[in-house]
C-alpha cells in the first residue's frame, strides 16, 4: 500500500501509521518541508529511526537537533566516496577505509565543515526554526527538570517537543547535547506542534 499526499501534512503522516513504522526516510526538495515533516513524524512516534537528507552544511545540526538518527549530506557523501575509492586504489585496505569514511559520518562532518562564526550561528538557528511552532520558557525553581540533563529529561519522548536552545546568564547555548545540565531560570527555546507545546508546559510546572 502507499500512500500520496504531502508529506509535511499532519493527517497523511497520522494516516501513514508511523507508530507502528520500524524506519523513515526523508529526502524532500524543500528545507522547510523536511524539518516540518521530522518535527510532525516524531510527534507521533517519538521513537522511529529516521534518515534525512540535508540540503546543505547549515542543516545538519538542525536536523539532529530534532531528532533526526542519521543525516545525509549529499555533497559530503559524494566526497567521502571519490576518497575512499581513491585510498582503495592507493593500496589501503577496504577496513581502514571504511574506519575513515565511519569517523566523519559519526563526527556529522565536523571535520570537513568550514569553522563557523557566531553570526552563522545565530542566522541558522532562526533559519532551523523558521516554520516551526516555537517559545521560549523560563525553568522555575520548582521545577523536575531543573538538575536533570536534557538526555534525562526525555522531553521529545514524553511530550513531542524538542528543545533547540538554552539561554543562560545571556549566552545562548544551541543545540544543546544530552549532557547539558538544566538549571533554574535557565530559558528554553522549545519547537513542537500546539499539543507537544501544551504536555512541555505541564512536564515544565509538574510537582517534582
Amino acid at each position: 500500500a502507499y500512500l500520496f499526499g504531502d508529506a509535511s501534512s499532519p493527517l497523511v503522516l497520522e494516516k501513514a501509521r508511523l507508530p507502528q513504522a520500524k524506519a523513515m526516510a526523508i529526502a524532500l526538495p524543500d528545507p522547510l518541508a523536511t524539518r516540518l515533516t521530522l518535527n510532525r513524524a516524531l510527534s507521533l512516534a517519538p521513537d522511529l529511526d529516521i534518515t534525512v537528507r540535508a540540503h546543505g552544511n547549515a542543516e545538519i545540526d538542525t536536523l539532529y537537533q530534532l531528532g533526526a538518527q542519521e543525516v545525509v549530506q549529499p555533497e559530503f557523501e559524494a566526497s567521502l566516496e571519490m576518497g575512499a575509492h581513491l585510498l582503495l586504489n592507493l593500496g589501503d585496505s577496504t577496513f581502514e577505509v571504511q574506519q575513515v569514511v565511519n569517523r566523519y559520518r559519526t563526527g556529522r562532518y565536523r571535520d570537513i565543515l568550514p569553522e563557523r562564526s557566531e553570526y552563522w550561528g545565530a542566522t541558522a538557528l532562526e533559519t532551523a526554526i523558521e516554520g516551526l511552532q516555537r517559545h521560549w520558557y523560563e525553568l522555575p525553581p520548582d521545577s523536575p527538570l531543573a538538575g536533570a540533563n536534557l538526555a534525562e529529561a526525555n522531553i521529545r519522548r514524553l511530550t513531542g517537543a524538542t528543545v533547540m536552545a538554552v539561554e543562560r546568564h545571556k549566552h545562548l547555548h544551541r543545540y544543546p547535547t544530552g549532557e547539558m545540565q538544566l538549571a533554574a531560570g535557565d530559558r528554553l527555546l522549545v519547537v513542537g506542534s500546539f499539543e507537544a507545546h501544551h504536555r512541555f508546559e505541564a512536564l515544565l510546572k509538574a510537582e517534582g
